[in-house]
């Protein structure tokens, strides 16, 4: 008899007398490299979302900066007022 088991994200193979062990051995080895490749994919897509996560963090702060040192004339061209910098400098950074 064989038995296909998972434990701990882990596919362990119980091997007994049967003739499908093989196929069986097969398909444990197929669903353990699907899984390597998703968990993979999962680790990468994060990484990426992090990283742009952190750039446009670092931008808005940048922006931020720059907003903050112009004079009202520079504000008045834009047509921005020194109270929407007021507002948009005490915004926190994730917004």
């Amino acid at each position: 008899m064989s038995v296909l088991h998972s434990h701990d994200n882990d596919i362990v193979w119980l091997a007994g007398a049967s003739r499908r062990s093989g196929l069986l051995h097969r398909l444990a080895e197929l669903a353990r490299s699907a899984f390597a490749r998703v968990e993979s994919w999962l680790a990468e897509r994060s990484r990426r979302r992090r990283v742009r996560a952190q750039s446009t963090i670092a931008e808005r702060l940048r922006q931020r900066r720059v907003l903050a040192t112009l004079s009202d004339r520079d504000l008045k061209d834009i047509g921005v007022s020194r109270y929407d910098v007021e507002v948009e400098l005490r915004k926190p950074f994730w917004r």
